[in-house]
């Protein structure tokens, strides 16, 4: 509930050095975000507390935006200056090792974003979605995850994204075959 207080009025230099509060509290496990994994029918044969990190910072985030979408701020400026900075946090996140498993949670969590964004503000999230399935493309994804991006793209059912995202996705799955 602080973040969601503190980072709409941050400039992207302060909202980066309030993720790096977050991850050194991850790290250090003095906060124990109680992340799930999402979309899952299965959990991969994986050590998934590699993942901890990167995937805990991106779910206090969509936690935090979810906060600020159910206190119904109107605010057009704060809305894009949010999107832009959790666009560029996430970017940070990315690395070149990032497994498809990881990726994957990343692009379901971006799709949790843009489900409850203003209209204004969800180009930049959805050019990230499409950089994450492009860098999914760069890698081996098996039908588990097109079905877990599936279920993450069928939240935005109301989204001019929608289709587009879901047409990226089937362009995968058949270029997977």
């Amino acid at each position: 509930m602080a973040l969601a207080k503190l980072l709409p009025c941050c400039l992207p230099h302060e909202w980066r050095r309030c993720v790096k509060c977050v991850e050194y509290l991850i790290s250090e496990a003095i906060l124990v975000v109680p992340y799930q994994p999402t979309h899952l029918d299965d959990l991969p044969l994986a050590d998934l507390s590699v993942f901890r990190l990167p995937l805990g910072v991106s779910q206090v985030l969509v936690d935090t935006v979810f906060v600020l979408s159910t206190t119904n701020q109107e605010n057009p400026q704060m809305w894009e200056q949010a999107a832009k900075c959790y666009v560029q946090t996430l970017k940070e996140l990315l690395s070149d090792k990032c497994a498809p498993f990881e990726l994957c949670q990343l692009f379901c969590h971006t799709c949790q974003v843009l489900s409850v964004l203003p209209e204004q503000a969800m180009e930049q999230v959805f050019v990230l979605t499409l950089e994450l399935l492009q860098l999914l493309g760069q890698k081996f994804v098996g039908a588990s995850e097109c079905r877990l991006m599936a279920r993450g793209i069928q939240g935005l059912s109301g989204s001019p994204y929608h289709k587009t995202l879901q047409e990226k996705l089937q362009g995968l799955s058949s270029q997977m075959q």
